[in-house]
């Protein structure tokens, strides 16, 4: 009984899965297994890994599987890693395929199984999620790069970003030791399209929001800034340019919804006029990508307007971004 014991503790590690090896070290026989298995008890996932059947299958519970499967050094990688890292992949992008990497030339192939080799592969470019050893955010969006489309990839990058997981300084250095892989150019522009506020972001929108204006040669000031209001409460704006002292709320869905959400954010919002801030100005994820341009230009004339100034503009992408 202890032997079970002793595999169950794996299990509950492991979404349920175990291998072959992790049973005999349990002091389980091999002729146990094949037992359980012709019983139903144990399902075979890939060779020399299995699954308790009393625990519900899962994405992760493959994944972990595969990398029981594959063993050594391989880790897992590309879109499996995105999703594991939970890059904000749309749902069905990974799930066809389990990728992993390795410096080993070669694997028997198990349908669903993919395994990378890669000659530029060492310690830096590994991580660790809960029992899962992966590539790290940095390698993971360089791998990629050739597979996705732009506006994907900028997206898990951003996420990446946002969570302080990479920056334009480890992209670049890893691109530089990988050399000329695909995709690698594709990641470098990017990289150098980021701006230190990027990290400060706490959603896509703001993300969003950020790159269009800096690309039209407005950048904020900061992101998420904290601010006193009227009654001396420190309170939190999305984005702010000073020394204008214009405040941006970017309003989407999963933060602000419903009518006693809506009038705390206009209370919030007289209490930071009040203390010498302009009138807000309110910006959804629609308005970003139907009218670009006419967010830019909202965010131009109310510069101008604190300023009592004409700015200078900048041809950029916005100029070619149709208005809905």
């Amino acid at each position: 009984m202890s032997h079970d014991h002793g595999l169950a503790s794996i299990c509950r590690r492991q979404f349920g899965v175990f291998s072959h090896a992790q049973a005999r070290t349990c002091g389980i026989a091999d002729s146990t297994i094949v037992r359980r298995v012709g019983r139903g008890r144990y399902a075979r996932l890939f060779p020399g890994v299995f699954m308790d059947r009393a625990v519900p299958e899962t994405w992760e519970a493959r994944a972990m599987a595969a990398q029981l499967s594959v063993g050594g050094d391989a880790v897992l990688a590309r879109t499996t890693a995105a999703r594991i890292h939970d890059l904000d992949l749309p749902t069905g992008i990974g799930d066809r395929a389990l990728h992993l990497l390795s410096h080993v030339r070669s694997f028997p192939t198990s349908p669903g199984l993919v395994v990378h080799r890669s000659k530029s592969f060492d310690d830096s470019d590994v991580t660790r999620i809960g029992p899962f050893t992966l590539t790290t955010v940095t390698r993971t969006v360089l791998d990629v790069a050739a597979d996705l489309d732009p506006s994907l990839l900028r997206r898990i990058l951003s996420e990446g970003v946002r969570r302080q997981l990479t920056d334009a300084t480890a992209l670049r250095a890893t691109a530089r030791r990988l050399g000329p892989v695909a995709g690698r150019r594709v990641v470098l522009d990017m990289a150098d399209e980021l701006s230190p506020l990027d990290a400060a972001c706490r959603s896509p929108l703001e993300t969003e929001f950020l790159h269009l204006v800096s690309a039209a040669g407005l950048p904020p000031t900061a992101m998420n800034h904290p601010v006193v209001d009227g009654a001396g409460r420190r309170r939190v704006v999305d984005a702010v340019y000073l020394p204008e002292r214009v405040p941006i709320e970017l309003d989407s869905r999963r933060w602000h919804h419903g009518r006693l959400d809506r009038n705390d954010d206009e209370r919030r919002e007289r209490a930071i006029v009040a203390a010498g801030w302009r009138e807000f100005l309110h910006f959804t994820s629609t308005d970003l990508r139907e009218g670009p341009r006419l967010v830019v230009d909202e965010v131009r004339r109310e510069l101008e307007s604190a300023r009592g100034t004409p700015l200078p503009t900048r041809t950029s992408p916005v100029a070619n971004i149709g208005d809905g």
